[in-house]
Order: structure tokens, then C-alpha cells, then sequence
């Protein structure tokens, strides 16, 4: 079996700052680096496990157009979410868990495995039984770090 060739650690943090271990806090950065990358990774899987007879190569140009795109919501949401502001302007709640409920019911409907969205499901379920389904996603952030997200 060939290994993967790529790095599983950046030579430098982002914007050229110290890589991981070289300061303080910096095994924080890369233990939530690798909280994407396997989420992430463990994403592809999913869409790869060929229950609708495609293969990695035919979903390779949508998975690369997919991880793109995460720069723009990662960019965008940073200084609202720094901010506390998860007003439902750009996005809301109640329709992202719309989202996950339908890709988890078309999942199942075409033989994969759902552990993992249904895993996001649940979530997205708490978040708006909370009462946030008018609000941003991102207060999903507050039920991910143990608190009410009040």
C-alpha cells in the first residue's frame, strides 16, 4: 500500500508563524488543526464509499472545490463569531439542520453509513430545540463547548 506524500504537519503555522511545538500553546493550534483535518478526511470517506458507484477520482474535483470554498466561511464567520454575533443574516440554524436532516436521509437511502451525519444531525437538532433556529449556526459553537450558547 502507497503512503500518502503529503506533510500531516505544516512546516509553519498559518501566516508564516511558528510551527507546532515550537511555543506556547502552539500543541493547542495543532491539536485543533487536526480536529478539521479529520473531520474533514473522515468527510471524504463518507462521500467516497461508493454506495453510488462513483469513484474518488470522479468526486475528486467537487471534494477540491468544497475544501476551497471553506476558506470563504472560515473568513467570513471568524469575526462575527469573535464579535458574539450569531444573528441568522447570511445563514440560520433552523435551515442548516434542514440540510444535514436531508443529505442524512439521502445517505441512508443510497446504503451508506450514517453514523457521522447523523452524529452532525443530532447536533444541529440541539441547537435549534435550544431555541436558536432563527440565529446563526455558529451557536452551535456554545453547545460545543458545554455551555447553553446563551
Amino acid at each position: 500500500m502507497r503512503r500518502p506524500t503529503g506533510r500531516t504537519r505544516p512546516p509553519a503555522g498559518p501566516g508564516g508563524g511558528p510551527p507546532p511545538g515550537a511555543g506556547c500553546g502552539s500543541a493547542v493550534y495543532y491539536q485543533l488543526n487536526m480536529i478539521l483535518f479529520w473531520t474533514a478526511y473522515t468527510g471524504w470517506y463518507q462521500a467516497v464509499a461508493r454506495a453510488n458507484g462513483l469513484t474518488a477520482a470522479d468526486i475528486l474535483p467537487y471534494a477540491g472545490a468544497t475544501a476551497d470554498s471553506m476558506r470563504g466561511f472560515y473568513t467570513g464567520a471568524a469575526p462575527l463569531i469573535d464579535a458574539e454575533e450569531h444573528g441568522g443574516e447570511y445563514e440560520r440554524l433552523a435551515m442548516c439542520a434542514a440540510s444535514v436532516e436531508h443529505v442524512l436521509h439521502t445517505a441512508a437511502d443510497s446504503g451508506v453509513d450514517t453514523g457521522i451525519l447523523a452524529a452532525h444531525a443530532a447536533l444541529y437538532r440541539r441547537g435549534v430545540e435550544a431555541g436558536f433556529g432563527a440565529d446563526s449556526s455558529s451557536r452551535l459553537i456554545g453547545i460545543l463547548g458545554g455551555k447553553s450558547a446563551a
